[in-house]
């Protein structure tokens, strides 16, 4: 994906962010966690991970809903009764949302209930989220799950059927439907436009705000709300990390785990969160007469279908993705001005990824500064893009290439310009 500060030529721009980050909550905070430095990494506390191998955890800091919601409006009021079946990740995309809508001056049903006096018309207003299988609260689960064990300890689906599943709350599953994000948002802003969800992992922001910007290209809706959230901070999400070899065991380091693209890297750290774009089609900010942080040029995605351990593919076609999107967007790989990687600190990922940026870019690879997030925030799964989309924006509003935390060592291997200290952004491209 490509986006760039000069807005004269093309038509979807960005207006509003949302982030509900482990670098703090709102435009301001997160902005000054990045262009510092610092780290949102540190010891799991939301739970007891003592027993894991790995303990550390990008969580977000100080988090409810409720400071997000205005009392008296009817909508509010509507929302604040459904948050007892709101999974953590349906509530930050809720607060997202709200903060993303604010941050673009846009008024919808949250401030207005008169549709004339909103910004933009119902049916002219989409939402496209990015989400992932919600875990389910073990808190919630364990005691029904104990009593549904035959005489030989093991567990019985018709127990389970004649009983034990009984006792869970009624509407326990709408809790854990990945696509209620988007549709909590949804009926929240009163968004009669196009609507749906990407469950795509890693990719499912990026992905989100892909198709986003299509609906807009395509004349469907002015306006979306875009972005992604996941909460990998929980037990049954980090059994799986960990058993993939994925998750960092150097406990001791805290802040510091997190190391993309560095020699010493041995893994990433599971966190939580993400964030909430507002696009908009140019004329249609212009005629609103907001602040602009950037305009999305293109868009790309592409598969290769392959087994885990075939790194190859995933080269090839995180490659072809990049030089589709600058081809799309008319942007020679010299113009770039900062390159935004994925980074999971794995060892033979980064490098993966590094020659696939080798492969894409050519001799401009080497020279293209690289600034990767994970080593801050940690692996927010499908909050990925939402988060690196709002730092690239505010890097082109400021001017600023922001430093990639932990990377003090880079590896030779991988051959790229790992920006380690802050700099004034030298170009108005950001891939």
């Amino acid at each position: 994906m490509t986006i760039n500060a000069n807005t004269t030529d093309r038509r979807v721009v960005i207006t509003g962010l949302g982030p509900i980050t482990p670098l703090g909550i709102g435009v301001e905070a997160f902005w000054d966690s990045v262009r510092t430095g610092r780290s949102g990494i540190g010891p799991i506390t939301s739970f007891d991970a003592s027993g894991f191998e790995s303990q550390l955890g990008g969580q977000v800091p100080d988090f409810n809903l409720k400071d997000y919601v205005p009392e008296l409006r009817t909508k509010a009021r509507q929302l604040r009764k459904k948050m007892k079946i709101m999974a953590r990740d349906i509530q930050m995309g809720c607060a997202a949302s709200i903060l993303a809508v604010d941050d673009a001056g846009l008024k919808t049903a949250i401030h207005m209930e008169d549709q004339d006096q909103r910004s933009v018309a119902p049916q002219r207003l989409g939402v496209n989220l990015g989400s992932c299988l919600i875990a389910a609260d073990l808190d919630e689960l364990a005691f029904a799950m104990t009593q549904a064990t035959d005489e030989t300890g093991h567990f019985s689906l018709k127990i389970w059927g004649d009983g034990p599943m009984k006792q869970l709350f009624p509407l326990w599953l709408l809790k854990y439907l990945p696509n209620l994000v988007a549709c909590h948002v949804t009926i929240l802003h009163e968004a009669h436009g196009p609507c749906n969800t990407v469950t795509s992992a890693e990719v499912a922001s990026h992905m989100a705000v892909g198709e986003a910007l299509r609906i807009i290209h395509r004349g469907a809706a002015d306006v979306m709300m875009t972005g992604g959230f996941e909460c990998k901070i929980n037990g049954m999400g980090m059994i799986r990390q960990i058993l993939l070899n994925r998750l960092t065991p150097s406990n001791e380091l805290g802040a510091a785990a997190c190391k993309p693209f560095d020699v010493r890297r041995n893994g990433c750290v599971a966190a939580e969160g993400g964030g909430c774009l507002v696009l908009e089609l140019l004329d249609h900010a212009r005629d609103r007469g907001v602040p602009i942080y950037g305009e999305v040029l293109s868009f790309a995605t592409t598969h290769a279908a392959s087994r885990p351990d075939q790194l190859d593919r995933f080269e090839e076609a995180i490659a072809n993705a990049i030089r589709i999107a600058l081809e799309r967007a008319k942007v020679a790989p010299e113009q770039i001005g900062l390159l935004i990687p994925h980074g999971e600190a794995n060892v033979e990922y980064d490098r993966m990824e590094a020659r696939a940026i080798h492969a894409a870019l050519g001799e401009a690879a080497s020279n293209v500064p690289v600034s990767p997030s994970r080593g801050a925030v940690g692996n927010l799964a499908a909050g990925n893009g939402a988060i690196d989309l709002m730092r690239a924006a505010l890097a082109l509003r400021h001017g600023i290439i922001p430093k990639a935390v932990n990377c003090e060592q880079p590896d030779p291997e991988c051959g790229l310009n790992i920006v380690q200290e802050s700099r004034p952004l030298g170009s108005d491209v950001a891939v």
